[in-house]
């Protein structure tokens, strides 16, 4: 994955999904209710895939490319101990 915009919504979506599954869950304990377990599933679910997401490791390089209009430069990453 090298679009930076797929990222992004990706990144955006899932961490929704997680502080609205922890409030809904807040809320309804605040009421007296039990928290649905699909609502936990569907929290952790996003909670980890946004986990993976950011703290991806790759054994390859990955290199992000950019355009002429994105303020932030082009760095290719590689991992350590490679050169």
């Amino acid at each position: 994955m090298t679009d930076r915009w797929t990222i992004r919504a990706v990144t955006v979506f899932l961490g929704l999904i997680a502080v609205l599954c922890v409030a809904g869950g807040f809320a309804l304990s605040f009421v007296g209710k039990d928290i649905p377990e699909a609502m936990v599933g569907i929290g952790s679910a996003a909670l980890g895939s946004l986990a993976t997401l950011l703290a991806r490791t790759g054994s390859d390089s990955v290199t992000i490319d950019n355009n002429d209009t994105d303020p932030v430069p082009t760095v290719e990453v590689k991992k350590k101990g490679k050169s």
